[in-house]
């Protein structure tokens, strides 16, 4: 796991399949995928976030539930 995590760091996936919940914190914690998303650096190496479940963040984004919220306005931001 701690190589596949490094070779994300790397850029060496151009195109990245994540859950809603590594966009942003859960329970109280901050997800890697969140982390490197404040990286300036590995933003820039990434061509493509793909959100599995994109519907669900659809439908809680416009219920207004705070996790999946913020996890849009991120996605918005980059």
């Amino acid at each position: 796991m701690a190589a596949l995590c490094q070779d994300i760091r790397a850029g060496k996936y151009p195109l990245l399949l994540v859950s809603p919940e590594q966009l942003s914190m859960h329970d109280g914690h901050l997800p890697r995928m969140a982390q490197l998303l404040s990286d300036q650096r590995f933003v820039s190496l990434v061509k493509r976030i793909q959100v599995d479940e994109a519907h669900t963040i659809y439908t809680a984004h416009q219920q207004n539930v705070p996790a999946v919220d913020s996890a849009v306005k991120r996605c918005i931001a980059l």
